[in-house]
């Protein structure tokens, strides 16, 4: 008897906790409803400008030029003039002539949700004019912005460096980023940065559709296709050798990758130069050998199917490009990631510094950081992304999409 009295004690305060918990989050939830309605009142009768179709591209910038990366008092003053309806002439970072006659004025509320206030309001930590301000200059810069004229950005866009593709196994879609791609990057900032933008407004207004509480994953791929393909070969010819039963020579075959491994890491982690020349063997082996069938299709390495496969894989990122990318996603797409997966590069060197130590000191939010996980294999991947799901450069099955290296 006196045990079930325990038993309904206890069974009574789990209960009273259960409730407590729940009538807190639903007044939380009710505050942050509240909350919303009040910046619907804030923003009633605040209308933005909308550019009404593309233009034709022209040489040069004309004065007093109004580019969509630009300051927030920029973006301000652009709404300003918009609103009190003067004439202006302005140009985007496309080059794109933009006259008062290309512009409709809008009420900034016709084109956004209860779910897209709430972003905007979680990301300005609960403060209402704040989250205001932000919602009004990321309207008027949308307006500037799109729909983006994808001729300045064709071959950034066939590159196939930024695409969307799957969903992981919360049901998030995929993005992929890709540090490296095949033949030299032109080192157009801007062109890289709209290509990006393009690939993800279209991809976010597709999935919104289906989920507006929409979140998304992106897994940046630090190293070339080949070289996460040699790792994937490598551990698909170890499981090979241990499912064979050769204990043995499968022993000594892990063995001596798992040491040309680790000194690559602690290569990488000190000497640069001597993990590179480690990665320029195993590729003048590959060269020497000739590319394999598989190596050669495009659409399972994932490289612009209009450009030679023998060619070199190189670089098509700096400092500028992450930082702008950054700056502009973070500030008009808040609460939008739901995780960023960084794949480490056997090569090391910068890259490595790159991701580590750039990325995230040019993260303020404390939330975004933690939402940053770096891996050291592709093969880690597998936790994230069904494997059916995962691309097949990365150690997946599925093939990339044509759609990939399309305008």
């Amino acid at each position: 008897q006196g045990n079930n009295e325990n038993e309904n004690r206890d069974r009574f305060h789990e209960d009273g906790s259960e409730s407590m918990q729940r009538q807190n989050h639903d007044s939380q939830e009710d505050e942050v409803k509240s909350e919303i309605d009040a910046l619907i009142e804030i923003l009633d009768g605040i209308t933005v400008p909308v550019r009404k179709h593309n233009h034709d591209l022209i040489d040069g910038m004309t004065p007093n030029s109004i580019m969509p990366f630009s300051t927030p008092s920029t973006l301000a003053t652009a709404t300003t003039i918009a609103t009190k309806n003067k004439k202006y002439v302005t140009t985007t970072a496309t080059n794109t002539v933009i006259t008062k006659d290309d512009m409709v004025n809008v009420p900034i509320l016709r084109n956004l949700t209860k779910h897209d206030l709430r972003r905007f309001y979680t990301a300005s930590n609960g403060d209402l004019k704040t989250a205001a301000v932000r919602i009004v200059q990321s309207a008027a810069w949308r307006g500037i912005t799109f729909p983006i004229d994808t001729r300045v950005c064709r071959i950034e866009l066939q590159s196939g460096q930024f695409f969307q593709q799957g969903t992981d196994k919360e049901n998030n879609p995929v993005f992929y980023f890709r540090n490296m791609c095949l033949g030299p990057w032109r080192k157009d900032v801007d062109a890289t940065t709209f290509a990006v933008l393009h690939r993800l407004e279209s991809a976010i207004v597709h999935w919104s559709k289906i989920s507006p509480e929409l979140r998304c994953t992106i897994i940046v791929v630090m190293g070339s296709p080949l070289e996460e393909m040699m790792e994937d070969d490598e551990n698909n010819a170890d499981d090979a050798a241990t499912t064979a039963g050769d204990a043995s020579t499968a022993e000594g075959e892990v063995g001596d990758e798992n040491g040309s491994a680790s000194a690559a890491t602690s290569t990488a982690g000190g000497n640069s130069s001597g993990s590179n020349n480690n990665v320029k063997k195993k590729k003048r082996k590959k060269k020497s050998k000739g590319l394999t069938q598989k190596q050669r299709n495009p659409f399972f390495v994932g490289f612009n199917p209009r450009i030679d496969p023998e060619e070199d894989y190189y670089v098509h990122t700096n400092f500028l490009l992450v930082q702008r990318l950054h700056e502009v996603i973070s500030k008009h797409y808040p609460e939008r990631l739901s995780k960023m997966i960084v794949v480490s590069s056997k090569s090391g060197g910068w890259m490595k510094v790159f991701h580590t130590l750039s990325l995230k000191t040019h993260v303020k939010s404390q939330r975004t950081r933690d939402r940053i996980t770096r891996i050291d294999s592709v093969a880690e991947l597998k936790k994230y992304v069904d494997e059916s799901e995962l691309v097949t450069f990365v150690g997946g099955k599925a093939l990339v999409n044509p759609e990939a290296f399309e305008i």
